[in-house]
């Protein structure tokens, strides 16, 4: 990198070893995170299979009669469209992307530094996945840092690391961010997802793998969890299985809280702790505590071997005597406990009901939801004294979700949900949902669209207010209304809830994290995207 290059430190390069993991999305949230922290972002869409377009909701019509807002030459304005306020897409052309393995890109930027450096404070480049010394290595020296997208699977890291291969051989000095997308902790497959270094090196010969001396500028910026609200494929959100979603997940945290430390006399270390708890929040369902234990056995012995490369390891004894006698107490504890066992199978037939949405089945799972969490929520009532502070807060929260599960057997109150997704015309006359006015909305913080957003929750606060007493009268659940330090039922709280859940609801789908305030992604995406620009000089920090 030149030293005074201003418009090299202030951009980054988006790349893969392969594609599907998530760069152009990556990309995508990046540019419009920028953007609402009010930096004038340029996203260059430098990847011939890239969906920019298609995740945007952008039509043809649209791209060919915008134009970009600012001081730019008559020459650069023919490139650029303002997609968002903030937000210009660059180089968008067919042929340019047709044209870019001749050069066209490097000789368009080139023409086009001066502008490109006084109209933007960041620019981000997505590239083609993959390696090619013309399509994609190149581009890297116009670029202050490489963000590497990877997933949390094999083959995606031995694409990644050989992609960082290539790129410390060409580009010796280059900052390499690497950014782990839909990742998820798999230890049952003795897959370390977040060892990509490690993983390439253990599937390659000798000669290609990277040596830890060439890593002093690789650096993990970020690790997204998977979230079903942010899937592009959610055209139409589903109130419903948002619901459905929400009470899998508090049951969830409620359950894992259910499970008590190992006792001293297990005599297991801090990792082999870690995989057996692993272990139980998987595989909930005890039974026979002796076979359990064998299965939990295997299940250690087959991480050792894959993980170790140890060979079979079939005929070794896990436990010793004194550790299984332990065990088997400790698995007698937690299998004892009945409003576990009732949770564990709330959370099985919510499941159910998740993937049956739709199908014949779906009916029977939704009664069964309705019985078995109701019962659920009837013995934490029982039993709120004992309750830990957390579970305390966690059941009231779970009311809620199962309060405005019943409310959705009302059809108006689904209407008014669905209604306030913006839908524009097909070309056959019919009507889908407009993501690309949405999403306009949602970033640019209309008033309009806020305004018809805060109605909303106002219209259906005192609805869901008044299902929840139902509720709470039908199944005898005084003791789980969330309530303030004054005793009297704390009505910020359930605003704070309707508003969380109404938001994700309208906005699934859109495949932005922007506004999803609580969301895992949306947090962990923020803080990756603060240690990039940290990374590029902290001036927007």
């Amino acid at each position: 990198m030149a030293d005074g290059d201003s418009l090299v430190r202030k951009s980054v390069a988006i790349a893969s070893g392969k594609g599907g993991v998530g760069k152009t999305t990556t990309s995508i949230n990046l540019a419009v995170y920028c953007a609402k922290k009010g930096m004038k972002t340029g996203l260059i869409d430098l990847d011939p299979l890239s969906n920019v377009a298609t995740t945007l909701d952008l039509k043809s019509s649209f791209l060919r009669s915008a134009e970009v807002a600012g001081t730019a030459s008559d020459g650069f304005s023919r490139h650029v469209r303002e997609i968002f306020r903030g937000l210009d897409l660059i180089f968008y052309s067919p042929d340019i992307i047709r044209d870019y393995g001749s050069g066209r890109f490097l000789d368009l930027y080139a023409d086009y530094k001066r502008d490109l450096d006084s109209l933007y404070d960041i620019i981000i480049m997505d590239l083609p996945a993959g390696i090619g010394e013309s399509e994609n290595l190149s581009v890297l020296p116009l670029a202050g840092c490489l963000i590497l997208v990877t997933n949390a699977e094999p083959t995606s890291h031995v694409s990644a690391g050989t992609y960082l291969k290539h790129v410390i051989g060409t580009n010796p000095g280059m900052p390499v961010l690497v950014w782990h997308n839909r990742f998820a902790v798999k230890p049952e497959s003795g897959f370390d997802a977040g060892d990509l270094i490690g993983n390439y090196n253990r599937n390659v010969e000798e000669a290609a793998r990277i040596d830890t001396g060439e890593l002093g500028m690789v650096t993990e910026v970020a690790r997204i969890p998977e979230d079903a609200s942010l899937d592009l494929l959610q055209t139409n959100p589903s109130v419903k299985l948002i619901l459905l979603r929400s009470m899998a997940d508090i049951l969830e945290f409620m359950h894992e809280s259910l499970i008590p430390p190992l006792p001293p006399a297990a005599g297991v270390s801090s990792k082999a702790g870690d995989l057996i708890g692993y272990y139980l929040r998987k595989n909930p369902e005890i039974g026979e505590t002796g076979v359990y234990l064998e299965s939990l056995g295997g299940y250690l012995r087959n991480f050792v071997e894959s993980r170790f490369r140890t060979g079979s390891t079939d005929a070794m004894e896990t436990f010793l005597p004194e550790q299984r006698d332990a065990l088997d107490a400790y698995l007698k504890r937690i299998g004892s406990s009945a409003i576990r066992g009732k949770m564990v199978l709330s959370v099985r037939l919510l499941e159910e009901a998740i993937s049956s949405d739709g199908r014949k089945s779906a009916a029977g799972a939704a009664k069964a939801v309705d019985r078995e969490v109701g019962l659920l929520l009837q013995d934490l009532n029982r039993q709120f004294t004992r309750l830990p502070q957390t579970l305390k807060y966690a059941s009231g929260v779970l009311l809620f979700y199962f309060a405005l599960y019943k409310l959705l057997a009302s059809p108006t109150v689904v209407r008014m949900i669905t209604d306030f997704i913006p839908e524009r015309k097909t070309e056959r006359g019919g009507k889908v949902r407009d993501r690309y006015l949405q999403l306009k909305h949602l970033i640019e913080n209309d008033d309009v669209y806020r305004k018809r957003y805060l109605n909303l929750v106002s219209t259906l606060l005192p609805v869901v207010r008044r299902q929840i007493d139902n509720v709470v009268q039908a199944f005898s659940l005084g003791n789980l209304v969330l309530k303030g330090e004054d005793g009297k039922v704390n009505r910020r709280a359930y605003v704070k809830l309707l508003d969380s859940l109404l938001h994700d609801t309208v906005n699934s789908g859109l495949s932005v994290v922007v506004g999803f305030e609580y969301r895992p992604a949306a947090l962990a995406f923020r803080e990756g995207a603060e240690r990039v620009l940290k990374r590029l000089g902290g001036q927007y920090t």
